[in-house]
């Protein structure tokens, strides 16, 4: 069992920044990314787990621009993801190159051993 919460998870996230009690910690993290004229000094946690309710309280106006970030963020997380992907598989060549086995590899990258396998075979037909 893990002995630490991944914030990177949705559950991780929520537990350590989504509770009444850890209200400093959220805006501390969220100050330490926007700039210094948008500081936030208070904010008030809301449930909008469920879309519907939330979509209901959203003029035709906000609902645009909630859909439109909405666009955007997913353009970015796929970039992200596909970014990281790419880095873990320059790794995996590089690793490849030092005499590695795939379970090293698969372990110092994150990639699964199929996935270090597929590669490794692609590498040598390069």
């Amino acid at each position: 069992m893990a002995k630490y919460i991944n914030p990177y998870t949705d559950f991780g996230f929520k537990k350590l920044f989504g509770e009444e009690g850890n209200k400093d910690l959220l805006i501390d993290f969220l100050n330490q990314l926007l700039p210094a004229h948008h500081q936030i000094a208070d904010l008030n946690f809301r449930n909008v787990e469920n879309l519907a309710d939330l979509s209901a309280s959203l003029s035709a106006e906000q609902r645009a621009i909630y859909e439109e970030n909405l666009i955007q963020y997913w353009g970015m997380k796929s970039a992200l993801e596909t970014a990281v992907e790419e880095n873990k598989i320059e790794i995996a060549k590089k690793l490849f190159i030092l005499g590695l086995d795939d379970i090293s590899i698969s372990q110092a990258t994150e990639l699964t051993i199929k996935q270090v396998e597929k590669l490794r075979s692609e590498t040598k037909k390069n």
